[in-house]
């Protein structure tokens, strides 16, 4: 390998690497995601084992489970990352709020922990959308003059002839 190919594989690793730590650095839309402390993820993943276990018990079609427990995980996977999509979270309450509306009364204790969750993740976007940044002071400015001197009169001492 010649120094100039050793050149051009390490310009190539390094942007790979450069790129890499500009993604996972870019500033994302956090609009639509919260991000919680390790308490508030403990009792959310709390709550979603004890809905697991309610829809184990309930009298569910196989199908209706299986898309419960897949919306779950997936709430699950998010709220293990730094940022929380409130969407999937809303993807599990829309499911279980269908289930009643089916008819599957057993899922309404369900819908209770849902609304909790849901309260702890509202707690969580008020409190960090409360820390934002305050607005910069208003600049101070030096007023104007109050009112306009005039020039002092001139005499004739005072020119200077050449």
């Amino acid at each position: 390998m010649t120094v100039d190919d050793l050149y051009i594989n390490f310009t190539a690793d390094v942007d790979h690497f450069t790129t890499q730590v500009r993604i996972q650095n870019a500033p994302r839309n956090r609009q639509n995601s919260v991000g919680l402390d390790g308490n508030t993820k403990a009792k959310i993943h709390h709550y979603i084992q004890r809905i697991r276990e309610a829809i184990e018990k309930a009298n569910l079609p196989e199908d209706k489970k299986d898309s419960l427990f897949s919306k779950l995980s997936n709430f699950a996977l998010e709220v293990d990352k730094n940022r929380t999509s409130l969407q999937a979270g809303m993807a599990v309450y829309i499911a279980v709020c269908d289930g009643i509306g089916q008819g599957f009364r057993k899922l309404e204790p369900v819908r209770k922990m849902i609304d909790s969750i849901a309260a702890l993740l509202g707690r969580a976007k008020e409190a960090e959308d409360s820390l934002q940044l305050p607005s910069p002071p208003e600049l101070k400015r030096i007023p104007p003059p109050h009112r306009q001197l005039e020039p002092p009169p001139s005499s004739e001492d005072d020119e200077i002839p050449f």
